[in-house]
């Protein structure tokens, strides 16, 4: 187990506590904290988590004035989702960091994408907490989920899984993806079954009305069953 590290930690956030327990606390699982009667990250998260919300809904507001509340939505649902976070968890290389209960359940805690999305709150309101600062807050969100929030929302829709699917395979390396569409009945008016094959094997199935709707819904359980 490696040994929590404020000054390394630091240095990778980019921001020095004045108090290091605070950012203690949101390294601390809740499996730990019960064991040492520690407090954990639990109520740092939530505090977090409204912070990180604010921010992503100011800057989606000023970035896109012409757009309506569902847009809006979606494209903030894509920033702050639990699959966005947890990469940039695993991105800085903190999940090692977070004091657990020791034994097999060490592993399984820091395997969690949850875990990692919770840490990355936590993370944010410790900083908020200590410093006091939105806008210090506000630095470390913009700092470390740049590239998500730059993304162009009007050229692709937050909601086409089958292009981030297609998208995300080409990056492993060119990973094969075959779309296997067939229609539910001999009546082609009863909709479609979908089912995806990564190089052979079978992963998401859909069904629809139309073959793209299948598609997609196939492509939304792919990304979900590889907790992408």
């Amino acid at each position: 187990m490696i040994k929590f590290d404020a000054n390394i930690i630091e240095d990778i956030i980019g921001y020095k506590f004045q108090d290091q327990r605070i950012l203690m606390e949101a390294f601390t699982h809740s499996s730990y904290a019960n064991e040492n009667a520690d407090s954990s990250y639990e109520r740092l998260e939530f505090l977090g988590d409204s912070i990180l919300g604010m921010v992503v809904s100011q800057y989606l507001f000023n970035r896109y004035p012409d757009e309506d509340e569902g847009f809006l939505t979606k494209a903030k649902a894509s920033i702050v989702s639990g699959r966005t976070l947890s990469k940039a968890i695993d991105r800085m290389g903190l999940i090692k960091y977070v004091r657990t209960a020791s034994g097999s359940i060490e592993e399984e805690i820091k395997r969690s994408n949850n875990v990692k999305e919770d840490i990355f709150e936590a993370i944010i309101g410790a900083i908020i907490q200590d410093s006091g600062k939105f806008e210090v807050a506000e630095g470390f969100i913009y700092s470390k989920l740049g590239n998500e929030m730059s993304a162009d929302f009007k050229k692709v829709s937050v909601t086409d899984f089958k292009s981030r699917l297609l998208e995300l395979c080409a990056q492993k390396g060119g990973v094969d993806v075959t779309f296997d569409v067939v229609p539910l009945a001999d009546n082609v008016n009863s909709g479609f079954m979908a089912t995806i094959l990564l190089n052979g094997k079978k992963y998401g199935s859909g069904k629809a009305l139309s073959k793209k709707k299948a598609e997609q819904q196939a492509a939304k359980q792919t990304l979900e069953m590889l907790k992408i």
